[in-house]
């Protein structure tokens, strides 16, 4: 004789499932703190733009505060954050630059999935190698940027604002 699976057993389980599952897909809970948001030059003479993003007062303040980028320099952007409660799946970075209210670049990036910890984390951007700063004439001037911090699902973990101004060198 084979032994038969009692139904109710069954429909609860697979609704247990069913609910983890859910869980798992709606978001994982977790908080991100944001902490600096550092501008670092290929050209070992100029030093890094170091901006802190850990209060209300230094969000407010990085929006207004423009750092200069020399047109055509190599650049590489790091935010450093910490996580919180418990581990942030799937983490999308997404950048657009702004110049006079029109959208003139989007970046996204998949950063993956970061775990509960007490020492902040870093991510860079681009990953590998640097970013060119555009030039020319038509290139110079003041920009804004947006950048958000989310799950892969849409969930917004952090964003923040800033601004830069791309001059001659």
């Amino acid at each position: 004789m084979s032994e038969s699976v009692d139904v109710p057993e069954y429909d609860e389980a697979y609704f247990k499932a069913q609910v983890q599952q859910k869980k798992r897909l709606e978001g994982s809970g977790g908080t991100l703190h944001l902490l600096t948001f550092r501008v670092e030059y290929e050209d070992a003479r100029r030093p890094a733009v170091v901006r802190q993003l850990d209060s209300a007062e230094a969000l407010a303040a990085i929006k207004t505060d423009e750092f200069v980028l020399p047109e055509g320099c190599h650049y590489r952007i790091t935010v450093d954050f910490r996580v919180d409660d418990a581990t942030v799946a799937g983490v999308v970075y997404t950048n657009k630059v702004y110049r006079k209210g029109v959208r003139v670049a989007r970046d996204e990036l998949m950063l993956g999935s970061f775990p509960k910890q007490e020492k902040p984390q870093s991510v860079t951007f681009p990953r590998h190698g640097w970013e060119d700063a555009p030039s020319g004439m038509l290139n110079r001037g003041s920009y804004t940027a947006k950048a958000e911090l989310h799950e892969d699902g849409g969930k917004a973990l952090a964003e923040f604002e800033y601004a830069f101004n791309i001059k001659t060198a």
